[in-house]
């Protein structure tokens, strides 16, 4: 689809440990310690249903730096929605950053978006 469009390297920085890893397996969220290979310390296994939350930062030349937020639950069907919003209601209470006014899109909207721009919004 985009065979056209250049490859370009972007450096992205995750932020406050991140990824990182939650147990939902008794109801209350309870992080997960993760090494460098995002595998748990202190022996704990990798949870069956929970959720991961990632904050990164990505800089592009001339340009103001791009944040982005995502929320991965895993499980069943039946219990992601519950997960979603307790990683919402989670991430909530430990004093997120104040990001300034943005675009508001999935990644794959946002990045359609700046090829549209010709890479302009990446500093291209």
């Amino acid at each position: 689809m985009y065979s056209h469009t250049p490859l370009f390297r972007v450096p992205v920085e995750s932020e406050f440990g991140s990824p990182r890893k939650f147990d939902t397996g008794n109801g209350v969220p309870r992080e997960i310690g993760l090494d460098a290979s995002e595998l748990p310390v202190e022996g704990d296994p990798l949870p069956v249903k929970g959720y991961n939350v990632e904050l990164t930062r990505a800089t592009f030349q001339a340009t103001p730096d791009w944040w982005t937020l995502g929320f991965e639950a895993f499980g069943t069907v039946q219990t992601v929605e519950n997960d979603l919003r307790a990683a919402a209601t989670t991430m909530a209470t430990r004093g997120p950053p104040t990001l300034e006014a943005g675009t508001l899109a999935s990644y794959p909207a946002w990045l359609t978006h700046q090829f549209e721009l010709g890479g302009r919004g990446l500093g291209g």
